[in-house]
């Protein structure tokens, strides 16, 4: 350890980060500039992020939303449930079914969280061990090398697709990701519609590769953060919709972020059946 990294006093944990992967540098530079963007007439030179996934077009549809008055009740400012107000959850529920998941799950079965990344922190805290592998198609999004790798101390094992297959994710790639992982493999986790592919997987696709996780006793981590946000000729399908239950080991992750055009309003929300997650 430098003696630079040795002043700050921090943990093992708390060193981590500064010794090894930490935040991506793309992120880094992204919040160095982020205060310098770009204006028109006060600022032609300044920064345009291209890296981000924001939508920040949405922004005149949402204003009239986000400025209507409403009553906020004393409740609101109070202690309430750690996974989220019932109310909340019930909400999402109703959302979530209507909108993109296809079915209902119970308030009971969903949690609400600061985000996406801290529901998978979460997650993957408890349905692996530090030091065990999670299979990761490639292209991938970088964030999650950040939230387990970093955070919750796992091994990211590449599932690596090639491009004349069109980054295709196949069996094969998963079974040969699980053959050359030195540590013992604990779960799947891959984005659909894909990020950064954009790929919107079929419901014979989806129900392949859950039938492959569930052959190998693995957990499948869905991050379905973009389920509304498909506009080709290829409709998205949830794995909620194409299993009649998601049993122990399938979980589905979705947040404002995206969808909603409101990544500053920090809401991940995780769907299970699991109830030792859930609990």
């Amino acid at each position: 350890m430098s003696d630079d990294l040795a002043r700050h006093q921090l943990s093992r944990r708390g060193l981590a980060p500064l010794q090894g992967a930490g935040m991506p540098p793309y992120l880094v530079e992204h919040f160095q500039r982020m205060d310098s963007p770009y204006h028109p007439r006060d600022r032609p030179d300044g920064y345009i992020p291209m890296c981000i996934a924001e939508n920040g077009l949405m922004w005149d549809l949402l204003e009239p939303k986000a400025r209507a008055p409403r009553k906020v009740p004393a409740s609101a400012f109070g202690y309430d449930h750690m996974i989220g107000s019932l109310e909340l959850r019930e909400q999402l529920a109703d959302f979530a079914a209507r909108n993109f998941l296809g079915r209902r799950f119970g308030p009971e079965q969903i949690v609400a969280l600061a985000g996406a990344g801290s529901v998978l922190e979460m997650l993957f805290y408890v349905i692996a061990d530090q030091g065990d592998a999670v299979l990761v198609p490639t292209p991938s999004y970088a964030g999650f090398w950040m939230d387990l790798e970093t955070r919750d101390q796992l091994r990211i094992v590449p599932v690596h697709t090639e491009a004349r297959d069109g980054f295709r994710l196949t069996t094969a790639a998963l079974d040969a990701a699980v053959a050359g992982s030195e540590r013992p493999v604990r779960a799947l986790l891959f984005t659909s519609p894909d990020n950064p592919l954009g790929t919107v997987y079929s419901a014979d696709q989806i129900a392949e590769i859950a039938a492959w996780a569930e052959s190998h006793g693995l957990h499948l981590v869905l991050d379905e953060v973009y389920a509304l946000s498909v506009f080709g000729n290829q409709p998205f399908t949830s794995v909620a919709s194409v299993r009649p239950s998601l049993g122990e080991l399938i979980h589905i992750v979705w947040a404002f972020s995206k969808d909603m055009a409101a990544s500053g309003l920090r809401c991940g929300v995780l769907f299970s059946e699991n109830r030792g997650v859930l609990d």
